[in-house]
């Protein structure tokens, strides 16, 4: 439970990544774990891969967009799309990256550039003292979609010490809203994900 202060979120992917299902399943677990919760999402031309953000404000607050230095955590399901938005979180806040990247069409018509990720990877780590980096596309293809980006990325966010709903309560509400039939493999995502991250924090 949120104690007498808000948590902040920003996830950020792009168009297809399920960013804005992400926000519901961390409204739904809010509210059910007693919270208010405000959510505001933007999008850039989302359904052609374009840039997508959402602002989860979990606890007291009135905005429903943050200012920059305001977020506990950025979750983000695309590297560009991390470096683009660490300027929402705090200083001691928490970076969660996928590394893989989605190049955008233009790349390949020589419109515009993708930096090596090897790059991105740098500068983030340059601007950002908590961050944790997984691959998470590569744990959602084993465990059936790469199209389970989204519950990877809850997993690994749901194993942050100071993250306010519980991984059983989000759990639930993946298990609610994804597509029939496909509960039991988004659940092995999630926990593949938590997995992950509760490795790199040397806790299982």
């Amino acid at each position: 439970m949120v104690d007498k202060k808000s948590y902040n979120i920003v996830i950020t992917g792009v168009g297809g990544q399920g960013v804005i299902l992400a926000s519901t399943v961390l409204g739904m677990s809010a509210i059910d774990s007693g919270e208010t919760v405000k959510i505001a999402d933007t999008h850039g031309l989302a359904q052609r891969g374009g840039s997508v953000i959402s602002f989860v404000r979990i606890g007291n607050v009135h905005a429903y967009t943050l200012s920059e230095g305001e977020a506990d955590v950025l979750l983000a399901f695309e590297p560009m799309e991390a470096l683009r938005n660490l300027k929402y979180l705090k200083r001691d806040g928490i970076a969660i990256v996928n590394t893989h990247p989605i190049v955008p069409v233009a790349v390949y018509i020589g419109a515009t550039t993708y930096p090596p990720v090897d790059e991105i990877i740098s500068e983030i780590k340059k601007q950002c003292k908590r961050v944790y980096f997984i691959d998470a596309t590569s744990i959602a293809r084993k465990c059936g979609t790469e199209k389970m980006v989204n519950t990877v990325m809850l997993g690994a966010l749901s194993a942050i010490d100071e993250f306010p709903i519980d991984a059983e309560t989000m759990l639930r509400n993946i298990r609610r809203i994804v597509p029939p039939g496909t509960e039991d493999i988004n659940e092995k995502a999630f926990k593949e994900g938590r997995r992950t991250l509760l490795k790199m924090l040397k806790k299982v």
